[in-house]
């Protein structure tokens, strides 16, 4: 209370002066950077439904509750989630365009300075707006939100520039590695020995495990989290080619109904997996400076999708004659009519699944996003979701996504190694605070 008091003196700020009714007792009105209470409902029935992708971040929607529209318990990972990403889309549209903006300013700059690659420029830029942002945010939130912390902020982007990327500094691996020590004691009153006996004994079995066999699994022989193997190819031709070497498996490994492709899928997936091969980049160049002449009238991302897998077809077999292009001559022909429908599929350490199948999941791996092919002003990357099912073509191993026609809007791939000593230190002091203030009513009695 004394705090709005010194605002009344001090400050030109009349929404936080406090109120004296008849009776000469004291209150305060609700700050303009704080919910409502139906708005903080809204926000945690949205969160109570928000869905990851599978290693994303932990189930949030079981972390809140409700019936007191509170959430709690985070872990590490998951405060850097709701930080940089969700939080600006949770107050949108509930606070002031002033609150909004120098909210999401302050997430975006924890974004950018806690992702896995730096740019100079972009610290550079970041020394400069994160003193705006500060001053914003002093702008908006009373005094009592700022201490020492927050300061602190202002001298991260120059910390970067001096130790380069923050993954190489947090202290998230030495935390976990106190926790593990702390949970092999055994007897509280010797602490030491305790500890180096459990270390000894875990030292000791990892050593033994060295010597087992092959087919016992150790932290060794682990497999990672949605593992694919590399399936060799059947022929010499086929291991020349990228598009033939990625590591990909079936959900289910005996599952799978076989299905009947029309010409028009067919079509699209052989012209897709052509565009997208490594080894047929320079013959979409020369097909590129080739068409037009044919078609002038036409776009060139038309002319690939309606008349590149022909074009390529005789190109290739020309050059048979001469063995120029035998290493293509598997992906000029054409696919078989028949492929396998199924309802997950993991590639590249990824794990996708169709909506039906992940509808009573607490993850969602339904999404997929298309790469443009001419990254023009007319053309931009796809995002859809995988409604009906995953095909795989049984001549070639192609594996078409049959997508919904619906746009959506995708979180872009989080990096795990996403916090660092000091700035996570921040983030979470900042985090919480942030929370406070824009989650709860300050009501304060003499």
């Amino acid at each position: 209370m004394k705090a709005r008091q010194d605002i009344e003196q001090i400050c030109d700020r009349p929404l936080l002066n406090p109120i004296y009714d008849n009776n000469g007792k004291m209150r305060v009105l609700r700050g303009d950077y704080t919910l409502k209470k139906d708005d903080l409902r809204k926000v945690c029935a949205w969160m109570k439904k928000l869905k990851f992708p599978d290693g994303y971040a932990s189930n949030i929607g079981s972390l809140v509750k409700i019936k007191d529209n509170t959430f709690h318990s985070f872990k590490s990972h998951d405060c850097h989630v709701f930080m940089q990403r969700l939080l600006p889309l949770a107050i949108r549209g509930f606070v002031s365009k002033e609150t909004y903006e120098a909210v999401t300013e302050l997430c975006m700059f924890f974004r950018v300075l806690c992702s896995k690659t730096l740019h100079v420029d972009d610290l550079v830029n970041m020394k400069s707006t994160i003193v705006v942002t500060i001053c914003k945010l002093e702008k908006i939130f009373p005094p009592g939100f700022f201490n020492s912390m927050e300061h602190l902020v202002i001298h991260l982007a120059d910390e970067a520039l001096l130790g380069g990327p923050v993954q190489y500094r947090w202290m998230y691996q030495y935390e976990r590695k106190l926790g593990l020590i702390k949970r092999r004691i055994r007897n509280k009153s010797r602490v030491e020995g305790s500890i180096a006996r459990e270390h000894l004994v875990n030292e000791i079995a990892t050593y033994c495990s060295l010597y087992f066999d092959s087919t016992i699994e150790t932290r060794h022989n682990r497999e990672p989290r949605n593992f694919a193997p590399h399936h060799p190819s059947t022929s010499s031709r086929e291991s020349q080619l990228s598009v033939f070497v990625v590591s990909s498996r079936r959900l289910h490994q005996k599952s799978g109904k076989r299905r009947h492709m029309s010409f028009e899928e067919l079509k699209k997936a052989h012209t897709y997996v052509l565009l997208n091969c490594v080894e047929v980049y320079p013959y979409i160049d020369e097909f590129d400076g080739v068409a037009p002449e044919v078609y002038p009238d036409e776009s060139i991302a038309f002319l690939r999708e309606n008349h590149f897998a022909e074009w390529f077809e005789k190109r290739v077999m020309i050059g048979l004659i001469d063995g120029s292009t035998r290493h293509l001559e598997i992906l000029a022909r054409k696919p078989s009519i028949f492929a396998k429908s199924h309802n997950g599929y993991f590639v590249n350490g990824y794990k996708f699944h169709t909506q039906k199948y992940g509808k009573g999941l607490v993850t969602s791996n339904c999404g997929v996003c298309v790469r443009g092919e001419t990254y023009n002003a007319e053309e931009s990357d796809y995002y859809g979701l995988l409604d009906e099912g995953v095909y795989i073509m049984d001549q070639f191993g192609y594996i078409i996504y049959i997508r919904k026609e619906v746009p959506m809007m995708l979180v872009a791939t989080y990096d795990a190694s996403c916090c660092f000593s000091t700035a996570s230190t921040l983030l979470f002091s900042i985090f919480h605070l942030l929370i406070r203030f824009l989650t709860s009513f300050i009501i304060l009695r003499v």
